[in-house]
């Protein structure tokens, strides 16, 4: 619910700092393999730059926000 807009907010601003910090604020719990997920889904409906965009948001994301687990079980 609330991983959509904070992945929008990043593909206008282009600052994973901020990303990240809005993500931690998050109580995701066992639902944390989802942010990757939903910004991939974002990404292939918006133009190839925002893809791009997301391929570094999940590189930030990985070990701050999200972990090798995570990424495992989004897939």
């Amino acid at each position: 619910k609330n991983t959509e807009p904070i992945i929008l907010e990043y593909l206008e601003h282009g600052d994973t700092g901020e990303a990240i910090l809005a993500f931690d604020e998050i109580p995701y719990g066992s639902k944390r393999f989802m942010i990757p997920v939903i910004a991939v889904e974002i990404a292939m409906d918006h133009k190839p730059s925002h893809r791009e965009m997301t391929s570094v948001l999940v590189s930030d994301l990985y070990g701050r926000v999200v972990t090798q687990k995570d990424i495992g079980r989004g897939t």
